[in-house]
């Protein structure tokens, strides 16, 4: 099997083994369409699509067998991680404008 650039899918052996592709969330809006137009071939190559953190948890939930670490996991650090970048902004942005109006009153007091 070789896969090169374009997502061109190769097989070198006789009767191909079908494939689970799996991809980051930014990768599969690309290679949605390729993955439907394989699956109306006579023989598709590919048994299944993945997609992001949510697509795995989707498909381990599906499984039912949770791998280690889940990607249940990943979503709730994720989200934690998000949460924390926005919290961050808001309180940065609220201490930069606390500290604006403090700047402004002093030279007002001045002049």
């Amino acid at each position: 099997m070789q896969i090169r650039a374009g997502f061109r899918i190769e097989y070198d052996c006789p009767r191909p083994t079908p494939m689970l592709l799996a991809v980051g969330a930014g990768v599969a809006p690309l290679v949605r369409p390729y993955y439907e137009a394989e699956q109306s071939a006579a023989q598709p190559r590919l048994a299944g699509f993945v997609g992001g953190v949510m697509g795995a948890a989707q498909y381990e939930a599906r499984a039912g067998s949770p791998v280690s670490p889940s990607a249940d996991f990943f979503w709730q650090m994720l989200g934690g991680g998000l949460w924390t970048s926005a919290l961050l902004l808001l309180f940065g942005n609220l201490a930069h404008g606390a500290l604006q109006a403090l700047r402004r009153s002093r030279t007002k007091r001045k002049a």
